[in-house]
């Protein structure tokens, strides 16, 4: 299942070091924050990880645009649950992402 990502439509050439470093910063953050994370893609980059949950273990898949952090990261649950947070296709909708 993938997204149409946007800000994945450059190669990030046009961001600055300062974004470029940046960039890195957050992802190795977030890497740090799950550490069972596996890349799973290239073009949007994507992470797999898992939200441990009081039911059980929620995969998710974070897709980081080329253009990150000048444009917004995109959330995906690999199941289908009932959430108002999100849509049909299992994406995370919600208000600070719209609004990067």
């Amino acid at each position: 299942m993938e997204l149409d990502v946007p800000g994945n439509n450059s190669d990030g050439d046009q961001l600055t070091p300062e974004f470029k470093q940046m960039r890195e910063r957050q992802i190795q953050e977030f890497l740090s924050s799950f550490p069972s994370a596996k890349r799973v893609g290239e073009q949007p980059l994507a992470f797999e990880f898992p939200i441990k949950l009081p039911l059980g273990i929620l995969f998710m898949k974070l897709f980081v645009p080329a253009m990150f952090p000048q444009c917004a990261p995109a959330f995906q649950v690999m199941a289908t649950v009932k959430h108002q947070l999100l849509d049909a296709k299992m994406r995370v909708v919600h208000p600070d992402l719209e609004n990067w």
